[in-house]
């Protein structure tokens, strides 16, 4: 059976007592996300390829900007986060545990990457 809900919650492995809000993303807003980020997405392939110091860091800037993207569109809520809705995604990549910002930044991705089995619906 299909599910239309708007959000999903999710218990957190990592972090216990945590509930993490996640926003479905509709086909729509995954086109939106894919054409903002597009160059970014672009440049951070091309230069993945490179072996230069400097080109490993302007990729990993290009992929912090994109995880900051994906989690602003895709995160809504985490119960007990300390420092309130505004802050949430600066405070997931700069303050917390990397663990629990890893599992959250995978959520999200999983709403932005159709999965083989939700591309065929």
């Amino acid at each position: 059976m299909n599910n239309f809900e708007t959000m999903k919650m999710v218990e957190s492995r990592w972090r216990q007592g945590a509930t993490i809000r996640i926003r479905r993303v509709s086909l729509g807003q995954r086109l939106s996300f894919i054409s903002k980020n597009a160059t970014a997405l672009q440049k951070m392939k091309f230069l993945a390829s490179g072996r230069d110091y400097g080109e490993a860091i302007e990729r990993n800037e290009l992929e912090l900007s994109v995880c900051r993207n994906i989690l602003a569109l895709c995160v809504d809520e985490i119960s007990g986060n300390p420092q309130g809705e505004k802050a949430l995604v600066d405070w997931l990549i700069d303050d917390a545990p990397q663990a629990f910002a890893t599992e959250v930044l995978q959520l999200a991705l999983d709403e932005v990457i159709l999965s083989d089995s939700r591309r065929k619906n």
